[in-house]
């Protein structure tokens, strides 16, 4: 049985779920006629090395094979807006191992309060934001004694020049653990993600986002921070149907003792149900 615990592609999975690009003018047009009731689906996969697309591990950043086997992070949600900016909701997420046998983890659902814009519409930049509330009932937070986790989540994008077709922008996230007293693991995680992003046409776009990351371990000395490292992620977003987007992309770590053979390949797959 293998132990999905997170590891070397913390980075790539919270910046892929997290980034996303400008929205393309078919979408603005859907989320001007949002629905009260909505059902998504959300997988993103990390895939094998760049040099190596038939391995079954993902890499290390060092380019050695890492203790974790390629995966699906899956995110089914379910979400209420009761105006054109408000949101509620909720998420379950779960785990599928492909290899080594098909495999799959549950792990903690989390409630969400979301605004779509904190600032007026007559201002270009745009700024979603929301509040997550993970609640503990899987196995791995069990065992750490996890007993809630506060997320919040901004999304910070600012369209450049008249067509709006270029764009930059930034991703941040801060996320605080509650534990018992026999808890285990991080109280404080942080992630920074600046990126810039370019809309082909109104079904394609592209982009680059560098991924930073930081965390707190429960128990360690206040203010002393350990680096999850850094990343280079380009992308590609394709709306295969208004309900369907499709996006490819690369992970290229970077930072002290990180070699290219470490990079690797990724998708997201994203569903709108209802």
């Amino acid at each position: 049985m293998v132990s999905i615990t997170p590891r070397y592609w913390f980075l790539a999975s919270a910046f892929t779920l997290a980034v996303s690009l400008p929205l393309s003018p078919v979408q603005a047009q859907e989320t001007s006629e949002l629905k009260p009731w909505r059902a998504s689906f959300l997988s993103i996969f990390h895939g094998p090395p760049v040099g190596n697309l038939q391995d079954t591990w993902q890499p290390t950043p060092q380019g050695e094979r890492s203790v974790m086997p390629v995966l699906f992070r899956n995110y089914a949600s379910v979400n209420w807006t009761p105006d054109q900016n408000l949101e509620l909701g909720v998420t379950q997420y779960f785990v599928a191992v492909p290899v080594l046998g098909t495999q799959f983890a549950y792990r903690d659902p989390y409630l969400r309060l979301g605004v779509r814009d904190l600032l007026s519409q007559a201002v270009r930049t745009s700024w979603a934001a929301d509040l997550r509330l993970h609640v503990p009932v899987s196995n791995v937070s069990r065992s750490r004694d996890l007993v809630a986790g506060l997320q919040t989540y901004h999304n910070v994008s600012t369209p450049l020049g008249s067509t709006r077709r270029l764009s930059a922008g930034v991703v941040a996230s801060g996320r605080v653990n509650f534990y018992g007293s026999q808890g285990l693991g991080s109280d404080l995680e942080l992630y920074v993600g600046p990126t810039v992003g370019w809309q082909a046409s109104p079904k394609l776009g592209f982009s680059l986002t560098y991924d930073w990351g930081a965390s707190h371990w429960l128990g360690e000395p206040l203010g002393e921070l350990i680096s999850d490292g850094t990343d280079i992620q380009p992308a590609m977003s394709w709306d295969v149907t208004p309900e369907l987007n499709l996006s490819p992309f690369l992970n290229f770590y970077t930072g002290r003792n990180t070699s290219f053979k470490g990079s690797s390949v990724g998708f997201t797959l994203s569903l709108q149900l209802i």
